[in-house]
């Protein structure tokens, strides 16, 4: 599982460094956030299912996905602010890249309650898809859903220092969720899943608000993924009552290479289908993947990368705009712009594994602590 995870997460780098690349490269930036949901949804099943069992067993649950989350945010939003202050006191000049840049430029005419409601925001990953649903209007300085033809527009997700922290408070929110929906029928999530696939079409269709809000940055609109999700654990779980299923997980690599090959076949696929094609192939093959995969130690290590590499690649991909002009007027080669994308998923592959290791491999030592504290032993790996 955990290759795909990092394959999300590196497409979802290419897509924010060169959108017309990420074409032809795996499956994008919006689509990896869903399937990211999906796995999401999967493994939070898992573990209430085996591990958080018992009277503190939720409290221990919600307490573990916060040390899992939060201090990487932390780490990630710190390097934002922390990175350019530090360029320049070197350059003796101010340095503002990415979204400090948009402060820099805009922040002045945004309206005080505003200003002082994003930089709150800031606090937790909680709430950050809000900013999603509308812009600054340039021409009046007042915040709109959706501003009159003609009018120039910031989109006020661009004030968060973070963006793809967006993503990080729908996980929270399934996260609250989960405990009740694994305890819920198989046939009410069926119906909530048409419900929320329901939902994805419709929500656009408002009079107000963002369209990209409406279908892709609302917990109503996404989280049909994290229940298929759960729904391949159902299945993942049926296999100690079928002896067939539990044969045919035992042949989980060919599933895993199936997922692997939907992954890089995505971009040459039917626009039509292509979405509902890999989610359902996805969604289905995951128990039979994590069945193969959940014993390679090495698969595991680079999946625990996909996490602080979603959210550091923002510092280093708004740092190489700054940097690139001057890289390509000494090293010409630069000027290709695929070269300027594995420059940037490299250097956010290193900076993702200092990350993970002087900051997250400490803090999963201090929660799986807490987590034996909380619970009786069991074999499960906190997640």
């Amino acid at each position: 599982m955990g290759i795909l995870r990092l394959l999300l997460a590196i497409s979802v780098v290419v897509f924010h460094r060169d959108p017309h690349i990420s074409l032809w490269f795996l499956v994008g930036g919006h689509f990896a956030v869903q399937l990211f949901f999906v796995i999401s949804g999967f493994y939070m099943a898992l573990v209430l299912d085996e591990k958080y069992r018992g009277a503190h067993g939720i409290r221990a649950f919600y307490g573990n996905r916060l040390l899992r989350l939060l201090p990487t945010y932390y780490v990630a939003l710190l390097l934002i602010v922390l990175v350019p202050w530090l360029a320049g006191l070197l350059l003796g000049r101010p340095i503002q890249i990415g979204q400090m840049n948009t402060w820099a430029t805009y922040g002045a005419q945004l309206p005080d309650w505003l200003a002082a409601g994003l930089k709150a925001l800031h606090l937790s990953p909680l709430g950050q898809e809000l900013p999603s649903v509308g812009e600054l209007d340039l021409t009046s300085h007042t915040a709109v859903s959706q501003a009159p033809p003609g009018h120039n527009t910031v989109d006020l997700l661009f004030f968060m220092l973070l963006p793809p922290a967006w993503s990080l408070s729908l996980e929270l929110q399934f996260y609250a969720l989960a405990p009740w929906l694994t305890r819920r029928s198989t046939a009410l999530l069926v119906g909530l899943f048409a419900a929320a696939l329901s939902l994805h079409w419709l929500l656009p269709l408002l009079p107000f608000g963002n369209d990209e809000f409406w279908r892709n940055r609302n917990l109503l609109a996404q989280l049909g993924y994290f229940l298929l999700g759960m729904a391949g654990h159902r299945l993942y779980r049926l296999r100690t009552h079928e002896a067939w299923l539990g044969r045919l997980m035992q042949r989980g690599r060919w599933f895993w290479a199936g997922s692997l090959a939907l992954l890089v076949a995505y971009p040459w696929l039917p626009l039509g289908v292509r979405d509902p094609l890999v989610t359902g192939g996805f969604a289905l093959a995951l128990p039979f993947v994590f069945a193969a995969t959940s014993s390679w130690k090495w698969d595991r290590m680079v999946g625990e990368l996909s996490y602080p590499l979603y959210l550091s690649h923002w510092l280093v991909n708004q740092g190489w705009y700054g940097l690139e002009p001057l890289v390509q007027r000494r090293i010409p080669a630069f000027r290709h712009d695929w070269l300027s994308v594995v420059v940037v998923v490299v250097i956010s592959l290193a900076l993702a594994a200092l990350i993970h290791w002087f900051v997250e491999r400490p803090v999963d030592r201090f929660r799986q602590r807490w987590a034996r504290r909380s619970l009786s032993a069991t074999s499960t790996p906190a997640i």
